[in-house]
């Protein structure tokens, strides 16, 4: 069988799917309810009965939650290879030989930079969360900003399941990854208050669109009142 990259591969059908279409076809008799042709109905059944996720390692509810329904697919991609740990830090890239150094390319910082470096633990990015978090606690009193919050979407308090935290999450989990990559590109530094506008811009964006296609009503009652960018 030919494979395309239509779909994911696991999910294509092989040629004996086909085959055994065309069988039963002609034998309805046996098409009783045991047989599985649907492929990620069969996929699924397999998954639940040996109890394992999508993806080995990682929970089922951990991969839903990353993913929640109206995030783009951009945001989704960024949130998966965080969690997978396969963005390209240094720290990864000098492990294969690929980088020269496995510290963070900032000036000011000398630590080994980790995937979880560049999304919390650089000074650059807890300044930029302790303002967002500032920001959002403002709609959602108690809201803590924590490394598995922003990694995984757990947390207490449910806030994590609330669609405007995780867009404002992930949004500035890709400025965060922007900067980065202008410093190593441009040797050029972003300023914490300028990535965390950018976030708020882009919310403030989206939310404008949503009141010119669903009326302010609807659309304020999605974003918890506008969080304070549009009311």
């Amino acid at each position: 069988m030919a494979w395309s990259n239509l779909g994911p591969r696991a999910e294509q059908q092989p040629w004996h799917y086909r085959h055994a279409a065309r069988w039963l076809r002609v034998h309805p008799e046996a098409a009783g309810p045991d047989v599985k042709l649907n492929h990620r109905a069969l996929y699924k059944e397999a998954r639940e009965k040996i109890n394992v996720g999508p993806v080995i390692g990682i929970p089922s509810k951990v991969w839903r939650r990353i993913q929640p329904k109206g995030l783009d697919n951009r945001l989704k991609d960024l949130n998966w290879l965080c969690l997978l740990r396969c963005l390209p830090v240094r720290e990864i890239m000098h492990r294969h030989g690929l980088a020269r150094s496995p510290v963070c390319p900032r000036p000011d910082c000398k630590n080994e930079e980790t995937i979880r470096h560049v999304m919390w633990d650089c000074p650059f990015a807890r300044g930029a969360w302790s303002r967002v978090e500032g920001w959002l606690g403002q709609s959602f009193p108690g809201l803590k900003m924590t490394w598995d919050g922003i990694e995984r979407g757990s947390g207490p308090g449910g806030f994590w399941a609330m669609f405007p935290v995780w867009l404002a999450v992930s949004l500035l989990k890709r400025n965060l990854w922007l900067a980065r990559q202008d410093v190593v590109k441009n040797k050029c530094c972003s300023s914490i208050r300028g990535t965390v506008e950018k976030v708020k811009a882009d919310m403030k964006g989206r939310m404008e669109r949503d009141i010119l296609k669903w009326g302010q009503h609807a659309a304020l009652e999605r974003w918890k009142g506008g969080l304070g960018l549009v009311g």
